[in-house]
């Protein structure tokens, strides 16, 4: 991310183009990068009137997925979801690119981000109620064209790749405090894909909702009233199960590897909330916490990103995936239960 930061500060025919596709940005200039953030790099820019916040797409973006995303963001806003819409340039086009790299202009938005643990009561209920809100949109049909659907594991795959990195974490002399946790966390996964042979279509759940793709509460901005004022990070918008994003979405906001009663509850009134808006049935629901669960299982993308890619951006997250899988492995029949009874 630095290597980026200096190409840019060394480059003013990057802010030049800006200024001369954006008649708002004249004279832009980089203020600061932003650190958060893993599938874009996401800079503030300013001139003497207006500050502006530009997003490079990661390069596994084309151009025709980018504009897919962007008429996500425009339909949902249409409809009344809060969405960030990108500025339109002098060619009437929300990307543009610039030696071969691709970057959207948005406006800078300031708003509220809490931390999961310092959600209150309203902030969850919202959460819940926006979630139902966006779903419910493609309730009958999704209303356009789009490619990227929700991935299904592939047993074979997994297979493979996790022997590949078990080889690789194995070999090491000298093991580190996260190569002890790697292994912890593939051998709890291959036992997970062991005895679960199920695919995601043997679930019976459809791709037949139009997603967010990565709704949690970083990706939202509150207002000091705690309702929702924006909703944003799209990148992930897909096709799939609205009960597998409504059960990833209830783990990640209110249990957070954390599956006390004081969790159980928070998950409870978003899942309630959400019903109030969009019902869903225990069955529906139950079909929806074990195809998260099973994906979560087959996905090594942490120990891809550490082993294969060389880079420790998301390292942060393996100990809560430890905990999520430890606890849904032996109690997930319990835990819906718990967190759908009324």
């Amino acid at each position: 991310m630095n290597y980026f930061i200096k190409i840019l500060f060394m480059n003013p025919n990057l802010e030049n183009k800006i200024s001369n596709l954006y008649p708002s940005a004249q004279g832009v200039r980089l203020e600061k990068n932003v650190m958060e953030g893993y599938l874009s790099q996401n800079f503030i820019l300013s001139n003497t009137k207006l500050k502006f916040f530009l997003k490079e797409y990661s390069a596994n973006y084309t151009l025709d997925v980018l504009k897919e995303i962007h008429r996500v963001k425009f339909f949902f806003e249409k409809e009344g979801i809060p969405v960030i819409l990108p500025y339109k340039n002098k060619k009437n086009e929300t990307i543009f690119e610039d030696k071969g790299r691709y970057f959207s202009l948005f406006p800078f938005v300031v708003g509220i981000i809490h931390p999961r643990e310092k959600l209150s009561i309203n902030e969850i209920k919202n959460l819940g109620r926006l979630l139902a809100e966006v779903h419910i949109l493609s309730k009958n049909g999704i209303p356009f064209k789009i490619e990227e659907e929700k991935g299904k594991w592939d047993l074979n795959k997994f297979q493979e790749k996790s022997q590949l990195i078990l080889e690789i974490v194995e070999g090491r002399k000298k093991k580190t405090k996260f190569d002890e946790l790697t292994l912890e966390v593939l051998k709890r996964k291959i036992k997970i894909v062991n005895k679960n042979k199920l695919l995601a279509e043997d679930l019976g759940l459809k791709n037949d909702h139009l997603l967010h793709g990565d709704f949690h509460e970083k990706n939202v901005f509150f207002n000091k009233d705690e309702s929702v004022k924006y909703l944003f990070d799209w990148e992930k918008t897909c096709i799939g199960p609205r009960a597998f994003e409504l059960s990833r979405a209830l783990d990640l906001i209110c249990l957070n590897g954390d599956y006390n009663k004081e969790h159980i509850e928070s998950a409870k009134m978003f899942l309630e909330e959400y019903s109030k808006f969009y019902p869903i049935t225990k069955e529906e629901f139950y079909k929806g916490m074990t195809y998260y669960f099973l994906k979560k299982a087959h996905s090594l993308w942490i120990e891809t990103e550490h082993y294969i890619k060389k880079t420790m951006r998301v390292d942060v997250f393996f100990e809560r995936e430890l905990l999520m899988l430890n606890y849904y492995d032996e109690n997930l029949d319990s835990l819906v239960h718990r967190i759908y009874e009324r």
